[in-house]
């Protein structure tokens, strides 16, 4: 029966001149006398039918005009043709219908790193854990676009929602994507398709980046998103003519001093109607509207007029990083647009910091290349944000050249004792000073993360532990009354040769060696001190296993000096003086209270201060 109707298709094909013949796929099961339940007979066929679809020949599946060549599934064309008279079906027998649409988030990226091929085997991964999931009896399934898929079902909301939950799950345990979820329940008797898609579009994208939410039910909720939306596109370039849009300033610290190293410019938005809107609601609904730049050309221009403003009061100008979106990244012309601000305003380009988005990696890979060598050239760094925020990793950063990388706050949600995030940081830290990368965690909210931080060399931090973002009058302020907590302009490159030492491994080896020295780790005792006058030092770092091996060094405050009076200082203050200016580390044994030490000490640098690190262990030198 099947092969004639098969042969009828290919008959009256032919009668009305059609240029590819449909094709059919079919299952089938044969009643047997023991009774079964027709459910699980109907799912047998039914699983029958999505195998034979699958083991179609690519040249059949390409000729059918309502079937995705890829999957197997029906496709978009088929939606949009039989989908108006299904809803009508469905509704006059009294069922309400609901629209999903599914994205699989991060499949561009999947794309750039394994190639279409594997993309491909992708795509029929996740259609066939969709179809493993949503099979009921009236459920239609398909492969709307390039990363979407499309359902049509009855099911319940909960039950609907308990499901979509599960085959999220179940996606991103199988690959390294993840699956979100706009869904639209239609009214009774609402059969218009486009703008149901549509609806269920929005809820979907109403989901923006955020990792933890898979799914969103289009409502009153998403629609006031929409309305914002629209709020920003209509009142955004009046609210720049209008000075509501401001950069306001938050605190960097170098974990090494506590002294603030730097701020980074953040865009505020005060509307007199509708008070304080967050960045959230308005920076990628202007990124979608291609009218990012604008704003991140005004955000660059207001913190070197206030650069000017401090240098022009005497003050210490302050070092600052500035947001550009990877929209203003895909042309070098955003490099000449930041320096005719800044030549504008005579700000040398070592007090401004670029920072660009992980997710530029992916998105233009050689353009970014090339915009970073221009602001090298221009004196600039470069600072990738959001680092484990995407779907990049440490490994492809060795094609570019960042200077620091801002590792994601959703690292330290969670943030325990013996947590995982502890792990993953420490890895980060060890292989971003393995690539010559400096390293900054944002989002430091309490003293116990702040000292793990520092602990792993961790060079600097940003949170509300050491303070929230003020506005230009407020820096200002800060400027004038608090030099003392800010890091001078000439001391940046002697901390800085400091912080290339990477205290996860054997800190003693020169810089070039220390790539090699794996498996070598925190646990061995270390500090780095400072050498002042008559031989009085001061302990800038020191790890807990140093604290635990040696009382005077769990005496000892970081940023206090201290005197060669014990028989221990006296011993680092003479091995200071013997490789003081060498490349060379040396080694000494010395007794302390009956138990013999080694002591091994590296000079690192010298400014105003001599600086050197030292390892400890317990036994002589063989």
């Amino acid at each position: 029966m099947i092969q004639l109707t098969r042969e009828r298709i290919a008959y009256y094909s032919q009668q009305e001149h059609l240029q590819s013949t449909p094709q059919i796929a079919a299952g089938y099961i044969r009643m047997t006398k023991e009774k079964q339940p027709l459910d699980n007979l109907l799912k047998q066929a039914d699983s029958k039918m999505y195998a034979e679809k699958q083991s179609m020949k690519t040249g059949d599946r390409a000729a059918n005009f309502f079937t995705d060549e890829i999957t197997g599934l029906p496709n978009a064309n088929y939606f949009h043709n039989f989908a108006g008279k299904y809803l009508k079906k469905l509704s006059k027998e009294g069922k309400q219908a609901s629209i999903v649409l599914f994205n699989v988030a991060g499949m561009h990226a999947f794309n750039d790193q394994f190639g279409y091929k594997k993309g491909d085997e992708l795509l029929r991964k996740v259609s066939r854990l969709l179809h493993e999931n949503f099979r009921e009896e009236e459920d239609v399934l398909l492969r709307y676009t390039e990363d979407n898929f499309l359902l049509v079902t009855t099911s319940p909301i909960e039950p609907l929602l308990a499901r979509i939950k599960k085959v999220a799950g179940d996606v991103s345990q199988a690959e390294s994507v993840g699956l979100k979820a706009g869904i639209y329940e239609l009214d009774k008797g609402q059969i218009d398709v486009i703008a149901a898609v549509d609806l269920a579009k929005r809820a979907m994208q109403s989901i923006g980046k955020s990792r933890q939410q898979i799914y969103a039910v289009y409502g009153p909720a998403v629609q006031e998103i929409y309305d914002r939306q629209d709020f920003v596109l209509l009142n955004f370039k009046k609210a720049l003519q209008d000075g509501e849009i401001s950069a306001h300033f938050q605190p960097v610290i170098r974990s090494l001093t506590g002294q603030i190293a730097s701020f980074e410019a953040l865009a505020r938005w005060e509307n007199p109607e509708r008070g304080l809107i967050p960045p959230d609601q308005f920076i990628s609904t202007l990124e979608k509207a291609r009218l990012i730049q604008l704003l991140d050309l005004e955000i660059f221009e207001q913190v070197c007029q206030q650069q000017a403003r401090a240098q022009k009061a005497g003050l210490p100008i302050p070092v600052v990083s500035v947001n550009l979106s990877p929209i203003d990244l895909q042309s070098r012309q955003i490099v000449d647009d930041v320096e005719k601000i800044r030549q504008k305003y005579g700000i040398p380009a070592k007090y401004l910091k670029i920072e660009v988005l992980e997710s530029i990696i992916s998105q233009a890979p050689e353009e970014l290349e090339g915009v970073i060598e221009a602001f090298h050239e221009c004196g600039y760094k470069v600072w990738m944000d959001d680092f484990g925020s995407g779907y990049s990793s440490l490994n492809n950063l060795k094609d570019f050249s960042f200077d620091l990388m801002k590792i994601d706050m959703e690292f330290l949600k969670g943030f325990t004792e013996n947590s995982q995030s502890k792990i993953i940081i420490s890895e980060v830290v060890d292989m971003a000073k393995r690539l010559g990368i400096a390293t900054l965690c944002e989002g430091i909210e309490n003293r116990r993360q702040s000292d793990f931080l520092k602990e792993i060399g961790c060079q600097f931090q940003q949170g509300y532990l050491f303070g929230k973002s003020m506005t230009d009058d407020d820096l200002q302020d800060f400027l004038a009354k608090h030099q003392e907590d800010l890091e001078a302009i000439d001391l940046r490159d002697y901390y800085g040769q400091i912080d290339r030492i990477n205290v996860l491994t054997n800190p003693i080896h020169r810089l070039e060696d220390q790539n090699q020295s794996l498996g070598e780790n925190i646990d061995v005792p270390m500090a780095i001190v400072e050498l002042g006058k008559d031989d009085k030092f001061t302990y800038l770092y020191f790890n807990h296993a140093l604290k635990r091996l040696v009382i005077d060094a769990s005496k000892a405050k970081l940023g206090q000096e201290v005197a060669a009076e014990s028989q221990f200082n006296h011993c680092l203050t003479e091995q200071m003086h013997r490789c003081q200016g060498q490349e060379d580390p040396v080694s000494a044994d010395f007794t302390y209270e009956d138990e013999i030490y080694k002591v091994r000490m590296r000079w690192l640098a010298k400014k105003e201060r001599d600086a050197f690190i030292f390892t400890l262990g317990q036994g002589g030198i063989s």
